[in-house]
């Protein structure tokens, strides 16, 4: 089965925050598109069997299974965080792993 990704508003501005880091902190814009073409290539191997990555640590705060992609390495690994509802992969939170859990209020 193929589903179909959507990327919120939030997450798609969390991921130009992050890439603004990323440029700011590398001086370079060619290892920033890099990342970010990987992030975006990376959030669509979700569209084939996205049940195969574990729920995320907070998937206990909410009703709907959340589960997340790791992306990137060590320094500067991001979660995609998701849900699926029925053939749609909503991806929710793009988030370093550094930073807190989320939460519902989120």
């Amino acid at each position: 089965m193929e589903y179909k990704v959507k990327i919120t508003p939030e997450a798609l501005e969390q991921a130009e925050q992050a890439y603004l880091w990323i440029l700011e902190q590398l001086v370079s814009r060619e290892i920033a598109n890099k990342w970010f073409t990987g992030l975006i290539a990376t959030t669509e191997t979700l569209a084939r069997h996205p049940a195969r990555c574990p729920y995320a640590p907070e998937n206990g705060y909410f009703k709907e299974e959340i589960r997340q992609l790791l992306h990137g390495k060590k320094r500067s690994q991001y979660r995609i965080i998701f849900t699926v509802i029925d053939d749609i992969v909503h991806v929710l939170h793009i988030r370093h792993t550094a930073m807190k859990y989320i939460h519902e209020e989120d």
